[in-house]
């Protein structure tokens, strides 16, 4: 039975993202055949009307050929049953675009909130999976669906802030009311537009929030990189011994430092001091207490390097910022809806207050 349950479970789990990918992509087909054919529509009434206009200076010439007869010609009358005909058509064809514009407005808010939808759903298997791969497959796709999603955005019609129209002077009640009404049709149109506003708000504050853990992300893939290490090594013929100078690592190709051009410090560790560094090359072999004598020699000195770049959280960060007059300019924008709902709940409160009193 356990093993019945489990593979039930793990069959709906899999099946999801699939059923999610479906319905996303049949509200695609919707709203791409929904826009082909508002594009035919209005490629077919442009056709119309440049045959309209081309007929319009046909009729004109015809009747500049009349000279004044009093019944016109077969020609004449053709072209004028043919304007008829055509604005006929085009009455027609006005009506049915404006129903498929309609109908292509309502397919494409549908994709619109299922692309939502889906940027939520990997979204959140991005943020429950650690696997490196999974990770970088789905950051590729909510970067897809962020594109489409902004895309389908630009193509609906944008929505208008109703402007506010001066109250005119009136002693009848029916008039204030009338006149309250319009002004609370005004007040939902503006909280709906508010309402709107602050969904877009949050989702650009997710979205950065988001893209900022994934440049966290991206950072962190960098540290497998190779880093830019120094280490100095002193051999001691003396001894037959090798020593390693404590030297202070040189600035990395993303560290501060290192970016602007500038050297190290002064406070960095400087070799130690040489014992024969003062005598000449041909200075006299020194005499030890036993009798021997010993050479004058130069320590060698052996540098590796490793050169692999730092990644600095400082970064991470300005990668992240993103454009930070956007969301300013949204939470301007919603201050200002806010205040104009304000004022017009104020002003229908104050006219129906005054038609009350009058009735």
């Amino acid at each position: 039975m356990k093993r019945v349950l489990l593979s039930l479970l793990l069959s709906l789990t899999l099946g999801m993202p699939a059923r999610a990918a479906s319905g996303v992509d049949s509200l695609r087909t919707e709203a791409q055949a929904g826009r082909a054919q508002v594009r035919e529509l209005r490629e077919r009434q442009q056709a119309l009307r440049s045959e309209l206009n081309t007929l319009a200076g046909r009729i004109e010439q015809l009747k500049a050929e009349q000279k004044g007869r009093l019944v016109a010609g077969p020609a004449l009358e053709a072209a004028l049953r043919r304007s008829q005909e055509l604005s006929g058509q085009l009455t027609g064809l006005a009506q049915s675009l404006a129903g498929a514009e309609s109908e292509a407005e309502r397919r494409n808010l549908a994709l619109h909130a299922a692309l939502s939808d889906e940027l939520a759903r990997v979204r959140a298997a991005w943020d429950s999976t650690s696997d490196r791969e999974a990770r970088s497959r789905l950051i590729a796709r909510m970067r897809d669906l962020r594109a489409e999603r902004d895309a389908v955005r630009a193509a609906l019609p944008p929505s208008q802030v109703p402007a506010l129209n001066p109250a005119e002077a009136s002693d009848d009640p029916e008039d204030l009311l009338e006149q309250a009404d319009a002004l609370r049709d005004s007040e939902d149109k503006v909280r709906q537009r508010l309402q709107a506003l602050r969904a877009r708000i949050t989702e650009v504050r997710e979205e950065r929030e988001l893209d900022r853990r994934m440049s966290d992300f991206l950072g962190e893939e960098s540290m497998f990189d190779e880093q830019d290490r120094h280490m100095r090594l002193r051999f001691d013929s003396s001894t037959k011994s090798i020593a390693v100078d404590a030297a202070q690592r040189q600035p990395g190709l993303f560290s501060p430092r290192g970016f602007l051009g500038e050297t190290p410090s002064a406070d960095s560790a400087p070799p130690p001091p040489e014992s024969n560094a003062g005598s000449s090359p041909d200075a006299p072999p020194t005499q030890t207490p036993g009798g021997g004598k010993t050479d004058n020699f130069q320590p060698i000195t052996y540098r590796a390097s490793d050169n692999r770049p730092q990644v600095g959280a400082v970064r991470a960060q300005v990668l992240a910022s993103g454009n930070p007059d956007d969301l300013r300019s949204l939470e301007q924008e919603a201050k200002q809806l806010e205040s104009l709902a304000r004022e017009l709940d104020s002003r229908a409160e104050s006219l129906e207050r005054r038609a009350h009193e009058l009735r």
